[in-house]
């Protein structure tokens, strides 16, 4: 049963308009419609995000803490201030949504429980089997993502591809290039670069484009790809690392890191399956919805509920 105590998610400015906050926003709407006491907290309105439809309470400055209260950061949180507030008495548990991000909240100190923090929670095996295997937490819990569709009103099918070129800029630039260099009978076909815009605007590209390229990089886990799946997308890139937790070579064209060329040929490849119909690009299409949709919200919930509940049992 849900305790008396708040839990409160801290939104920082470092967390950015990106998908980890969205992930965020979700486990606070997740652990109120449990019963929960849940909010989410930014350090002033300019701090709010934006990228998404906020449908939880947000607090906003100085507010006061109370002794049963539970504190979650993000990786990106300074150690620094990571131990001035345990010293101070704060409650805090740590959520790692990216491994490659916790030198932010580690700094110089060997593992999260010498800057006075009470649990670390993660967001994927891999993140998990990171953050154990260096000493910097153990028994880690994995609260899985879940992965967000669009609306069954989306659009229907257009031949174009769909990327996300924030992580990959660089190489977003020189595939289209080397694809249009090495293909050019492709060389009229649309590219459409979703950036800043809203997710479910994000969600509305995907569910209308035929391929989906990968640009992922350095991910604790990589949602872009796997929402793309869900939206029926031929998926072809890079797993980013974290991404290997569910990619195959049954559910998408895998490339390996860097190989620029290799990626633009397995968008041409991906290019003529989907005109082709062929079985093994169907194929691909529904192993992705699989994989996708064993990212629902139940586990997610599960796993929330019973980690609160046993933060909230502890004090």
């Amino acid at each position: 049963m849900p305790g008396s105590g708040r839990i409160i998610y801290h939104l920082t400015r470092a967390s950015g308009p990106s998908g980890g906050i969205k992930v965020m926003l979700d486990h606070v709407e997740v652990l109120r419609a449990a019963g929960f006491d849940a909010f989410a907290y930014v350090k002033n309105q300019a701090q709010r995000p934006t990228a998404f439809d906020i449908t939880v309470p947000v607090l906003t400055g100085a507010f006061g803490i109370r002794p049963d209260d539970i504190i979650i950061r993000p990786e990106t949180f300074s150690a620094r201030d990571l131990e001035a507030a345990a010293k101070g008495g704060l409650r805090q548990a740590v959520f790692v949504q990216n491994h490659y991000y916790c030198r932010h909240s580690l700094g110089s100190a060997r593992c999260y429980g010498d800057l006075g923090v009470i649990d670390v929670f993660c967001a994927s095996q891999r993140i998990k089997r990171f953050l154990e295997e260096n000493g910097i937490a153990q028994d880690v819990t994995v609260v899985p993502c879940a992965i967000a569709t669009a609306p069954p009103s989306a659009a229907d099918k257009r031949e174009q591809i769909a990327a996300m070129p924030r992580k990959r800029a660089f190489e977003h630039g020189v595939i289209k290039h080397f694809f249009a260099l090495r293909h050019p009978e492709f060389a009229d076909l649309p590219w459409i670069e979703i950036e800043d815009v809203p997710h479910h605007e994000a969600l509305r590209i995907m569910a209308e484009s035929t391929i989906f390229l990968s640009l992922q990089r350095f991910e604790g886990f990589g949602l872009p790809a796997l929402e793309a799946m869900a939206a029926g997308c031929l998926v072809v890139g890079f797993a980013g690392d974290g991404g290997w937790e569910y990619a195959d070579q049954a559910n998408g064209i895998w490339i390996p890191e860097d190989d620029l060329e290799a990626a633009a040929d397995g968008l041409a490849a991906a290019v003529t399956g989907s005109r082709c119909q062929t079985s093994e690009s169907s194929a691909r299409i529904e192993a992705g919805k699989t994989t996708a949709a064993g990212y629902g919200p139940e586990p997610r919930r599960a796993a929330l509920i019973a980690l609160f509940e046993r933060l909230q049992s502890s004090r």
